[in-house]
């Protein structure tokens, strides 16, 4: 996910504004499938032809409806509710996976012991429900313990496995553990080239998880071609048009904006919100960091009324995605903020700021640093 997040002393040096490079979640690689009520899934969907996802979401229900009439406690009903939990994770519904998840993990583990392959599997989708939540410590822990179960059950050199190393590099990244995440994802890329699978989306996930890690540090020129890589991969294991080709897109954007490029930027940034907004709907949390995006492009050339639009419809986006207190909705108070002190407008944007300095203070575990904003830099009250 990548958010525009200013550094507010910086911003008042140089009126620019900086973007995060967050490693994006993994790629949603494998569709739902017809036997599914009996399969956990992880991976995620290929579809996203709102009948057919209707149609998944009814199968689910009724599968859970008739076990809980009858009083079932099977693991067809953890099955059933981890699989819709993660329909709801995917199509931006977190508030309704939680539960789903919770219950599957919770009947996944009295059935098959808490040891079990099977349970890692429901516990990575909680982890990654959390990571989406701004709860990283929980999403941490969760993870340390699916990548143990996977290590010890399956081995060291296998793609569960590899795909768990990625997610937990993403939530290391997101924690500020730079020297780590780029570890784990290096680590589990090397699994994925090992197995002579480095052709699968999820390889290009960490393809491009690492390229972010990356161009955080401003390596651009390795990051670049891994972001290339990763977008090639995307576009021919599923299609042009796929949220996570957008994603891939929204981080060129990124990555070019940061070298002055504009015009490259805009293209693939245009080029990603028109998929997001036409697979995804507009209301869908991914739209608004393409939102966000552009509207850092149009800041950087002075384009300030439409980047003022921009910031609020992806504000009100996050809002109703997330609630009013998530740490996205920080990230962008922050960024709206930034640009009402650019045009002068310095009693709104203090506003903004107090605001945003309240919600984080309620996620003691997220860390800011050098390219987004410390806790202790958010502005206090004149």
């Amino acid at each position: 996910m990548a958010v525009l997040v200013p550094n507010l002393k910086y911003l008042v040096l140089t009126g620019t504004l900086i973007l995060l490079h967050c490693a994006g979640l993994l790629a949603l690689a494998r569709p739902f499938q017809e036997n599914s009520a009996n399969t956990l899934v992880e991976h995620g969907i290929t579809t996203w032809d709102s009948k057919q996802l209707a149609e998944m979401e009814q199968r689910y229900l009724q599968t859970i409806r008739e076990a809980q009439g009858v009083g079932e406690k099977s693991l067809r009903l953890g099955i059933a509710q981890n699989n819709l939990g993660l329909l709801y994770l995917e199509t931006g519904r977190y508030k309704e996976a939680e539960p789903q998840f919770l219950n599957a993990v919770s009947i996944v583990e009295e059935i098959k012991g808490k040891e079990h392959p099977t349970v890692a599997g429901s516990l990575s989708n909680l982890a990654k429900l959390y990571r989406k939540l701004g709860k990283y410590l929980e999403s941490k822990t969760l993870l340390e313990r699916v990548i143990l179960i996977r290590s010890k059950a399956l081995g060291p050199q296998q793609r569960d496995l590899a795909r768990s190393l990625d997610t937990l590099a993403a939530v290391s990244n997101d924690l500020r553990q730079f020297d780590r995440a780029e570890r784990l994802s290096r680590q589990a890329l090397a699994i994925w080239e090992k197995s002579g699978e480095a052709e699968q989306v999820e390889a290009a996930a960490c393809l491009n998880n690492l390229a972010q890690l990356l161009a955080r540090r401003k390596q651009y020129s390795e990051a670049k071609a891994l972001h290339l890589r990763a977008l090639s991969l995307k576009e021919k294991l599923l299609g042009s048009d796929h949220p996570q080709v957008a994603q891939t897109l929204n981080n060129l954007s990124a990555l070019y904006r940061a070298n002055g490029d504009f015009t490259q930027a805009r293209g693939y940034c245009e080029r990603g919100l028109e998929i997001r907004e036409k697979v995804l709907g507009t209301d869908h949390p991914d739209v608004a960091e393409s939102l966000t995006e552009l509207a850092a492009l149009d800041f950087s050339e002075k384009k300030y009324d439409h980047a003022r639009q921009l910031l609020q419809r992806s504000l009100i986006v996050r809002e109703k995605a997330f609630g009013s207190e998530h740490p996205e909705v920080a990230r962008s108070l922050l960024n709206y903020a930034a640009l009402l002190r650019k045009t002068d407008e310095k009693a709104e944007a203090k506003r903004l700021e107090v605001r945003a300095r309240l919600i984080l203070s309620a996620f003691p575990s997220v860390r800011w640093g050098d390219l987004t904003i410390d806790i202790k830099e958010v502005r206090k009250p004149d």
